[in-house]
């Protein structure tokens, strides 16, 4: 495999363990779990939330136990240099019953975009930028 190939595949898979780890440790888990210590998310009518601390205390400040987060990415890119990616793809964001059953009820999720940088010491990509947009239209055309 060919060595860019091969990073992005990585990056694939972080990105994938990320959803997985919110699925099933919640978002404001796998946010700090994987946010790199200068991460930004941009949230919409917000000012942008600068650091992982930050983002840690507005997301304890907005518990997850309701809901479900998931995404699945559909690209990887990654620079030469090999320590800095991207990816995107679509997220959905699904209701939970008091039991944590997950509902039929959910809302059509949106569009995401992380950026994330190759951490050498812990040897594993951590997010620097994270943004997303609400909304999914199903067909080509809207």
């Amino acid at each position: 495999m060919h060595r860019m190939d091969s990073l992005k595949s990585e990056l694939l898979k972080a990105d994938v363990s990320f959803s997985q780890f919110s699925v099933q440790q919640g978002r404001n888990a796998a946010f700090s779990e994987f946010a790199d210590s200068t991460a930004v998310m941009l949230r919409k009518f917000s000012m942008p939330v600068v650091g992982k601390e930050s983002i840690v205390t507005i997301f304890q400040n907005h518990p997850d136990s309701a809901y479900e987060l998931s995404w699945v990415p559909l690209y990887a890119g990654v620079a030469r240099s090999g320590d800095l990616g991207y990816t995107y793809g679509i997220y959905s964001l699904h209701s939970k019953l008091n039991s944590g059953e997950i509902t039929g009820s959910k809302n059509p999720g949106g569009t995401y975009c992380t950026i994330w940088k190759y951490d050498r010491g812990s040897q594993q990509w951590k997010f620097i930028l994270g943004t997303g947009n609400q909304g999914l239209s199903m067909t080509e055309d809207e």
